[in-house]
């Protein structure tokens, strides 16, 4: 007897602890599915993706009980994190599994119920309050994201309360399974062919919606880039002109620092404030004269060597004026700059030397600014050279 008592007892305590492991072997399936299903959702508008994770973490909730439904919708929605950048979602699922978890048992374990009710009272106004309130989107696209996150809530509750009742993944969880009421079928048989096509029309009409959007959008961003581009060639263009009367001036007083020349280089600068400096450097590009004549740390700007300078050796082996790309003055100026510069040739066509003028980019973000408000505000103009650097 005292075996035999000592065998039961033994027996009857290993049980919970059976349980307990094939429970929690059961969440851990279940939340390695929620994140899979949320990492291969459904992209259906841009940064807008139907996830399919919720139905675990429902079914969690449906046949293991709150607790273990929040903690499955937990780990599943933290790929939203990365995916769209806010932890918002994380909260909202959460709380969606853990609220059907307590309510299903109430509403006699309909899942959609519990899940619709969740979304009336709750989880809507919390999708409003954070993408509206704490994100700043717009009414229309808050709108968009709330009635998105409920319709892909109670489709995905639909397939978790589907699986509960219809299929045998209650047992292979350990929980038993009890013959479903006919009025539970029809239920779901009612709710799917209902809530379906409505979410075709739903996605569909949402893609058209969006993309009649993006058109205009596009036209919008076309026509300001014609106008940018227009407005750049012609101040590229004044410039360009300008240095090219530079250096037909050189040409004609010849390369050298006289009175003429400087007086010149100065009416160009005056006459194009667009630019930080102006300058005339010799055929081995060493400054013979400069306006300013002094940069802004107060030394002397005649005498400078460009040499090593790309663009002065594009002008040396193509006789043909140039636009540089975006780099760091060291002479007249120590900003990023563009230079524009012309070669001065002699009757014969002999290199004599160089004309040039760097462009003050803060003035050219002021010129797409002012650009940009006599069209659409609401875009942001980049202008990037060659190499993909920041020009404004």
């Amino acid at each position: 007897m005292g075996r035999t008592g000592i065998a039961m007892v033994g027996a009857e305590g290993r049980a919970p602890r059976a349980s307990g492991l094939r429970r929690g072997l059961a969440v851990t399936c279940l939340a390695l599915l929620a994140l899979a299903g949320n990492l291969g959702g459904l992209g259906i508008l841009f940064r807008v993706d139907w996830l399919f994770g919720s139905i675990a973490s429902l079914l969690a909730a449906r046949l293991l009980g709150p607790t273990a439904g929040g903690t499955v919708a937990l780990v599943g929605s933290l790929s939203t994190w990365s995916r769209w950048g806010h932890p918002w979602a994380i909260i909202i699922f959460t709380l969606e599994a853990v609220w059907v978890g307590r309510l299903a048992r109430r509403a006699g374990g309909n899942v959609v119920v519990a899940d619709f009710a969740f979304w009336l009272l709750l989880g809507a106004p919390l999708v409003a309050l954070f993408y509206a309130g704490v994100l700043g989107l717009e009414g229309r696209d808050t709108l968009l994201i709330v009635l998105k996150q409920c319709s892909n809530g109670l489709f995905n509750a639909l397939l978790a309360s589907i699986l509960a009742t219809l299929t045998p993944v209650g047992r292979l969880l350990g929980v038993p399974r009890r013959r479903p009421a006919m009025a539970d079928v029809v239920f779901q048989a009612t709710a799917f062919m209902v809530l379906v096509p409505t979410l075709l029309h739903l996605v569909q009409s949402s893609r058209h919606g969006w993309f009649e959007r993006e058109v205009a959008v596009a036209d919008r961003m076309d026509d300001l880039a014609r106008r940018v581009e227009a407005d750049l060639e012609a101040l590229l263009a004044r410039h360009q002109a300008a240095v090219g009367s530079l250096a037909e001036a050189a040409a004609r007083h010849g390369v050298g620092p006289s009175s003429a020349l400087v007086a010149v280089a100065a009416s160009t600068a005056r006459a194009n404030p667009d630019l930080h400096n102006v300058y005339v450097a010799d055929a081995f590009a060493r400054t013979v004269v400069f306006h300013p004549p002094l940069n802004a740390e107060g030394r002397p700007t005649v005498g400078l060597d460009f040499s090593d300078r790309p663009y002065v050796q594009a002008m040396a082996r193509t006789h043909q004026p140039v636009i540089s790309e975006v780099f760091v003055g060291r002479g007249g100026v120590r900003t990023a700059i563009v230079t524009l510069g012309a070669p001065v040739l002699d009757d014969l066509g002999m290199l004599r030397g160089f004309a040039v003028g760097a462009l003050d980019l803060g003035r050219l973000r002021g010129h797409l600014h002012r650009l940009r408000e006599r069209g659409d505000d609401a875009i942001d103009v980049t202008l990037i050279d060659g190499s993909g650097r920041v020009v404004a």
